[in-house]
């Protein structure tokens, strides 16, 4: 609901991460982590939402992990080749300026 504060008007949200207590092998750290874990889904989710940790968000941020770090390496190694692709005014059919994709072949 909206909130009338001096001549403006304010909409409050919240997003909200949470994290379960299952056992005495998670530490306050590890809770907090997931916690954070399902708040970066909450808010990719829209406004105003609750997530509660998944063992798929682990899943799931240990891939894109995973792909940063090669991503990391084939740059450094020389594997991402660069290729540019004219982009074409099609009424005078002259080039107007080019556009650059980054190929990577990844090796796994």
């Amino acid at each position: 609901a909206p909130y009338d504060v001096g001549e403006r008007t304010a909409r409050l949200s919240a997003s909200v991460g949470c994290s379960l207590f299952y056992s005495g092998d998670e530490t306050t750290e590890i809770l907090i982590n997931k916690a954070e874990t399902a708040l970066y889904h909450a808010k990719r989710s829209g406004r105003g939402r609750v997530v509660v940790y998944t063992r798929e968000m682990e899943e799931a941020a240990k891939r894109v992990t995973r792909i940063e770090q090669a991503l990391r390496r084939a740059v450094s190694a020389g594997e991402v080749e660069p290729h540019f692709q004219p982009i074409v005014d099609l009424t005078t059919r002259r080039t107007i300026g080019f556009e650059t994709l980054a190929r990577w072949t990844d090796r796994d």
